[in-house]
């Protein structure tokens, strides 16, 4: 039996964290384990699944832009507390500066936000796969 992929989505549009949800659930592996509006409350919510001895996600897709604390600061406490959680930071624009500086923070990957949600659900497998 194929375990289930556990993802965190975290963006500031709620547009964006509803239909992912939406789109992402629709795929028999993936199971969200909840939204955060922005990095702070990603952190925030990663050590409330680990304090309540929930399982973890086992990636985060990460908006790269937000306020309060954006995805590649959060990225960066996420890999530094748990390290096995996976970051794919998500990105309007191929933004080459942006996305150097999350992967050095310890992002895995990135995704544009406009790629199907077959491609995404694709990419995340991978991510995980190595």
């Amino acid at each position: 039996m194929k375990k289930n992929i556990r993802v965190l989505i975290v963006d500031d549009d709620s547009l964006v964290c509803e239909s992912l949800t939406l789109l992402l659930t629709k795929k028999e592996d993936m199971v969200i384990v909840g939204t955060a509006g922005n990095g702070l409350e990603a952190v925030e919510r990663i050590r409330e699944l680990d304090k309540n001895q929930s399982e973890l996600p086992d990636v985060v897709l990460m908006d790269i832009q937000m306020p309060e604390m954006d995805g590649i600061e959060a990225t960066g406490w996420i890999k530094k507390e748990f390290p096995q959680v996976r970051v794919m930071m998500l990105t309007t624009f191929e933004d080459e500066h942006n996305i150097r500086r999350a992967l050095l923070a310890g992002a895995e990957g990135y995704l544009v936000k406009s790629s199907e949600v077959s491609s995404m659900a694709e990419k995340i497998r991978t991510l995980l796969t190595g």
